[in-house]
């Protein structure tokens, strides 16, 4: 019985000094590297994740402003995603735009998730704003908090339902500055 605890108490301070190696390693930004092992299944799943995240990370951002840390791992994950399937040996033969034909076959099977995604926090925004501007205490019909909230939910019932047929907009001169813009100005 006392052996088995001694052993027990050898795992668990093992494990401790483990993990306080590897605390160590992420604070001093040097984690150990890792390998772990995918189904075919498994990393196109982790692709199309990988592509979401890029994408929600540097899909608004100019080229020159983007996060490359995490451009360069999805790029890394597409290239070897690229070599299982075409049963490359060496991830280091997969050329830059085969890596790439792989971020858009991504592209081209998460589009629906980022379009479900987009329309969401558009409507969760637009209802927001709509509810502040017109029921928040300090909006347009005053009102208390409760109000807000609640009209908050509504407007994004409707959005849901409805989509922006029931939004109007008034935009005075909208015309005249997009024309302006094209350099077709009316007069």
């Amino acid at each position: 019985m006392a052996k088995e605890k001694r052993k027990a108490a050898s795992a668990s301070e093992a494990a401790a000094g483990v993990s306080e190696q590897a605390e160590t390693a992420v604070k001093q930004n040097n984690p150990p590297a890792i390998s772990i092992a995918f189904t075919g299944e498994e990393l196109k799943i982790l692709s199309q994740l990988v592509y979401l995240g890029n994408f929600v990370i540097n899909g608004y951002r100019k080229p020159r402003e983007y996060c490359e840390k995490y451009a360069e791992l999805a790029d890394k994950i597409y290239a070897r995603f690229y070599a299982d399937l075409y049963r490359i040996a060496d991830v280091e033969d997969v050329e830059a735009n085969e890596a790439a034909d792989v971020r858009d076959l991504m592209c081209d099977e998460t589009d629906s998730f980022v379009y479900d995604f987009c329309e969401e926090n558009f409507f969760e925004k637009l209802a927001e704003i709509l509810a502040k501007k017109y029921y928040f205490p300090s909006g347009e019909k005053g009102g208390c908090l409760i109000d807000s909230v609640n009209a908050e939910i509504e407007y994004f019932r409707l959005l849901k339902e409805k989509g922006l047929s029931f939004v109007t907009l008034e935009a005075p001169r909208i015309d005249e500055a997009v024309n302006s813009r094209r350099g077709n100005s009316k007069e």
